[in-house]
């Protein structure tokens, strides 16, 4: 058996992004098992994915509850192995776009009704770069043309992280 120091993965993307995954997997494939992925992926790994407890300092083993709880950072890593092992389950190639869809619909009508007016489309589309940078520490987002009616931004993607289909499945 190998040896390892219980270190806690980097902290490089929001939990928040696993919530909203495990809320709509959860609603619509009830049969799915998330500590079962985990088990599986700690397995693939050969030992345990570690997190720092937020409310005790303490390492310990990844569990849904950190998944769950968006005060959680998650190594860019463990999220494309949870990914790629939800995709294994759900061999739905639409599925991160309906997550997504979902995250969209689920803001409050009224914060968008009220928003927009308030702020106005520019100001709005202005917030993406510093909002990509809340919630996912691998790339930052930058405007490239902000005209009427038409908004570029470009994904740079830090180095020694990478990407999926599963991830930028941007196409319907």
């Amino acid at each position: 058996m190998k040896t390892y120091a219980k270190q806690p993965m980097k902290k490089e993307i929001s939990a928040l992004n696993t919530f909203w995954f495990i809320d709509y997997i959860n609603e619509h494939y009830t049969e799915v098992d998330f500590d079962h992925v985990i088990d599986q992926m700690n397995e693939a790994q050969g030992h345990p994915y570690y997190i720092e407890n937020l409310a005790t300092g303490k390492t310990e083993k990844v569990s849904v509850a950190h998944l769950k709880n968006s005060h959680y950072w998650l190594s860019n890593d463990f999220v494309m192995f949870f990914y790629e092992k939800l995709q294994k389950r759900i061999p739905d190639p639409a599925l991160a776009y309906k997550v997504g869809k979902t995250v969209y619909r689920s803001q409050p009508l009224l914060k968008t009704a009220i928003g927009i007016p308030l702020m106005g489309p520019y100001r709005l589309l202005k917030r993406g770069p510093k909002e990509v940078k809340k919630f996912n520490r691998t790339k930052e987002m930058v405007i490239d043309t902000l005209e009427k009616g038409h908004v570029v931004f470009r994904l740079i993607q830090n180095k020694n992280t990478y990407l999926n289909a599963f991830t930028m499945n941007c196409d319907r």
